[in-house]
């Protein structure tokens, strides 16, 4: 029987916002689906001769960071690699950094090379912590913005969606994180995918397919998504009347491309 792998980077130390959530909730949509699915770790360097169907870099700290970059350098072609061969990649908040292709980390004078999967650079910042949202080509999403890092995209580097409330990639722009091909960064917490179920789905339909499986949420993903709907709704509702910033009218179109 196929299986699908879904393979978290370096778990240990990329859990700063709870953002493992989104290698469960991935895990339990494939369970509710009827598929089987297996979670690995970078940790296991038997992966890395393999291909994963799914890779999901979680948000480090600055020291985390630093510990993955080190951890991956001899790895950087194997994941370059990877996507050419169509595996799709979720980088969350400090992980949507470590996929750009330069980073100053605070306290350095000196940018270092990324992973290069994204191309731009990112930088030291006041930290932003709130609620957010953001227009994708793929719908609406919510999440919790807690960095102290902004993005600055490559000319050519679409991002990859358009505040509509809250913070993007840097202060004063409505850009929020990257998407080239089936790599998607974002700087959103919350856990994301709990929260925005179509996401995962979209990532969830591209990692089964490679396996030759028709992934299709039933009833029981939908209860959970009504509930991540309503959740969303109170949230939305309590920034909105805090007066956070909001760039764009809910109504406008983004003009984002969907990934492929």
């Amino acid at each position: 029987m196929s299986r699908v792998v879904l393979l978290d980077l370096l778990p240990g130390g990329m859990d700063v916002n709870g953002d493992r959530g989104n290698v469960l909730a991935l895990r339990r949509r494939l369970d509710w689906a009827r598929i089987d699915a297996a979670v690995v770790t970078g940790d296991d360097r038997r992966w890395w001769a393999a291909r994963p169907d799914l890779v999901h870099v979680g948000g480090p700290s600055v020291a985390g960071q630093r510990a993955a970059l080190a951890r991956l350098a001899g790895q950087r072609a194997v994941l370059h690699e990877w996507v050419a061969d169509g595996v799709p990649v979720l980088g969350v908040a400090g992980g949507f950094h470590l996929l750009l292709d330069r980073l100053l980390l605070p306290g350095d004078r000196v940018p270092v090379a990324g992973l290069g999967l994204l191309r731009g650079s990112s930088r030291p910042a006041a930290r932003v912590s709130g609620f957010a949202v953001v227009e994708t080509a793929i719908g609406r999403v919510h999440g919790y913005h807690n960095l102290g890092q902004e993005a600055e995209l490559d000319e050519g580097t679409e991002p990859w969606g358009r505040v509509l409330l809250g913070a993007g990639n840097a202060p004063g722009r409505p850009d929020e994180g990257a998407a080239s091909g089936r790599v998607v960064g974002t700087n959103l917490h919350g856990p994301l995918l709990p929260r925005n179920p179509r996401v995962a789905d979209e990532l969830l339909g591209v990692a089964a397919a490679r396996r030759g499986l028709d992934y299709r949420p039933g009833e029981r993903h939908r209860a959970v998504d009504r509930i991540a709907e309503r959740a969303n709704a109170v949230l939305h509702a309590r920034a909105a009347g805090r007066g956070s910033r909001s760039y764009v009218p809910a109504s406008a179109g983004t003009g984002l491309r969907r990934p492929v």
